[in-house]
């Protein structure tokens, strides 16, 4: 996840995943999130004799890569896929797996994308817009007690019966826009937007969001098949910014550590002061991180 401030954009806890390289001089890297490209490039330039690999379930991720790729020629390989499905055998084992969960800032601040408040184009919350149901035809389908139910499970939302509510009653006209939706939600509920304080609507957001992409479940694949894809000696980093999400990663290499894998972060890491003040995404952020040990 990144955050744009005049055209800039900022890795998530980049010095802390290089931290947690490897040391050898040769390896092949996975980047199932590639995004923008930050992450991925940041390491192949650290690791001039690795060759990578990225995924993103986003069309769009693959022209950013390409356009950010000018100095990797040769080195690496775009695929677009969810992380939920195992790479192919013939490009594992890897030494170094790299997940970056939750929504790019390239999505957010995409004028032509409905998944930001502000956005003037038509609300939309899936990650890859050519797959599954448009928002409309997903809220038409859904009760008011499964969406507060989806509020309280997705977005720890305190407000979830009532908001829950409101979305079923909302004219459909305002889907035309996510601003215009954010708009006529809040003034529904009675809510604005305060200096210095997050959008009243970011868990509401944050929960439709993970549901209709069904990111837990992308998760929990994704935690299924990537410790048995790492090299001996390989290295599984995941950042997290939801509490489900990272217990979830928790639990998962906990019970790793019985099968030959070792925690290297005892503590979930986050983002310093710093890093927050230069980009306030990152907030929520925490990255654990999983080796396999040697054969």
């Amino acid at each position: 996840m990144t955050q744009s401030s005049e055209l800039k954009h900022y890795s998530v806890l980049l010095a802390e995943v290089l931290e947690f390289l490897p040391s050898s001089s040769s390896g092949t890297l996975l980047d199932v999130t590639a995004g923008g490209g930050g992450h991925f490039f940041a390491i192949l330039r650290q690791k001039p004799g690795w060759r990578g690999e990225c995924w993103d379930r986003d069309p769009a991720a693959c022209e950013r890569i390409n356009a950010a790729s000018q100095d990797f020629a040769g080195r690496y390989t775009f695929v677009q896929k969810n992380f939920s499905e195992a790479p192919a055998p013939s490009s594992a084992p890897f030494d170094y797996i790299l997940a970056d969960l939750g929504i790019s800032s390239f999505q957010l601040d995409d004028p032509n994308r409905g998944l930001s408040f502000y956005s003037s184009a038509q609300l939309d919350f899936r990650m890859n817009p050519e797959q599954g149901e448009s928002f409309v035809d997903w809220l038409k389908g859904k009760s008011s007690k499964e969406l507060e139910e989806i509020l309280v499970k997705y977005g720890e939302e305190l407000r979830a019966k009532k908001i829950a509510l409101k979305l079923k009653e909302i004219d459909p006209s305002v889907h035309k826009s996510s601003k215009a939706f954010s708009e006529e939600l809040m003034r529904l509920l009675h809510m604005r937007v305060k200096k210095n304080e997050a959008h009243p609507l970011t868990r509401v957001f944050q929960a439709l969001r993970i549901a209709i992409n069904g990111e837990l479940s992308e998760l929990e694949a994704l935690l299924n098949w990537a410790p048995a894809a790492l090299a001996p000696g390989g290295r599984l980093a995941i950042i997290s910014f939801h509490s489900l999400e990272d217990r979830k990663v928790k639990r998962a290499f906990m019970a790793l550590e019985q099968k030959g894998f070792r925690i290297l972060t005892d503590k979930a890491l986050t983002p310093t002061e710093k890093e927050v003040h230069e980009n306030t995404r990152s907030r929520s952020a925490k990255l654990r991180v999983l080796e396999r040990m040697s054969d």
